[in-house]
């Protein structure tokens, strides 16, 4: 089985150019070079944890003003709303592109959100306890370009009943772990369903696997014993998770995915340096990279599958042959190698 992390940069802090200001009581990154705003945090603490302090009923709009400029609204940051514990809803703007890693984790008051079907990427761990949500609806629910999400995006969002999913890449790993009053999931088709995607869903007793056409066999662990022994079957008989391995001794099935050590984000913006020419040019666009994760963790045999342009994909090769050893891939306790496709979006915002 082949894993896909998907990885969004933000790249106001690449530029230099970037401008924080206070708008209507909503914080900004604004880039006069692109006309283009994010949407940041307040503030961070000493142990570096995110500071917010909105509350109540919050509307983005979808463009901006300041100093007689105007900048579209397309990035909700990292940690943007993260901790506003008293927030309780949100207004999402059209034209957004991205919600960002943990962007409104912890907001324990916020109970429902609705996902514009302009946003195309959503970020590990985005609604990470936000325990009252009950509501999520994604606008592009028909769109035929698959939604990407990171790891853990709902984790722990125990109101959380019911959901109708858009196409997706991938479901990855614990995007649903710990929702344990979630009853209902639909989805217009999942193409791999990561390791314990659904851990300890308990109420979650059906689901359509006829357009899941991969996934882990503990998906579903935790869950309803009818549907864990139900998944379980399919993914043996219909998918067929037995060990294969090709010439170069890879590992195609796996027990536990291979893992960065620390925040790839932090270390991909404090690593990566975007290409002047690119800059230049504002040549954007994502860079597919496949990468082997050897046994002990080595990141080797790199190349770039698919790229925009070449300058974008010199730098996303040498950033990713930069890195250091991760975790490896684990197969009945033991690390195995394994081959990673890591799609690296490169943005002008």
């Amino acid at each position: 089985m082949r894993k896909v992390l998907f990885l969004i940069l933000s790249l106001f802090s690449l530029t230099g150019k970037a401008q924080k200001v206070q708008i209507d009581g909503i914080h900004y990154d604004l880039n006069p070079e692109t006309q283009m705003a994010q949407v940041t945090f307040e503030s961070r603490n000493e142990e570096g944890h995110y500071v917010n302090s909105y509350t109540g009923n919050i509307e983005i709009p979808s463009v901006v003003a300041d100093n007689g400029i105007e900048y579209k609204v397309i990035t909700i940051g990292e940690g943007a709303f993260a901790n506003a514990k008293s927030l309780q809803t949100v207004k999402l703007p059209d034209g957004l592109t991205l919600i960002d890693a943990k962007a409104f984790g912890n907001c324990e008051g916020l109970m429902q959100i609705e996902i514009p079907a302009s946003v195309d990427s959503i970020g590990q761990y985005a609604f990470i306890k936000c325990k009252s949500l009950t509501t999520v609806k994604f606008s592009g629910t028909d769109s035929a370009t698959p939604l990407k999400l990171g790891s853990g995006v709902f984790y722990g969002c125990s109101e959380l009943e019911s959901i109708t999913l858009p196409k997706l890449k991938s479901l990855p790993t614990l995007t649903f772990a710990e929702c344990r009053k979630l009853k209902e999931l639909k989805h217009n088709g999942i193409d791999i369903v990561g390791s314990k995607a659904f851990l300890n869903c308990t109420s979650l007793s059906d689901m359509d696997f006829s357009r899941i056409h991969d996934g882990f066999s503990d998906a579903f662990d935790g869950c309803d014993e009818r549907l864990t022994g139900s998944w379980k079957e399919y993914s043996e008989n219909r998918i067929g998770e037995k060990i294969k391995r090709n010439e170069e001794n890879i590992v195609v099935g796996y027990d536990q995915s291979p893992e960065f050590v620390g925040d790839i984000y932090s270390w991909l913006n404090k690593n990566i340096q975007y290409p002047k020419e690119c800059l230049r040019k504002k040549i954007q666009g994502r860079v597919s990279v496949q990468l082997i994760i050897d046994e002990d963790g080595s990141v080797t045999d790199v190349k770039v599958l698919r790229s925009p342009d070449e300058g974008l994909s010199k730098e996303a090769e040498r950033v990713v042959k930069s890195m250091p050893r991760w975790k490896p891939a684990m197969k009945d306790g033991k690390p195995v190698k394994v081959r990673y496709v890591l799609p690296v979006m490169f943005r002008l915002s």
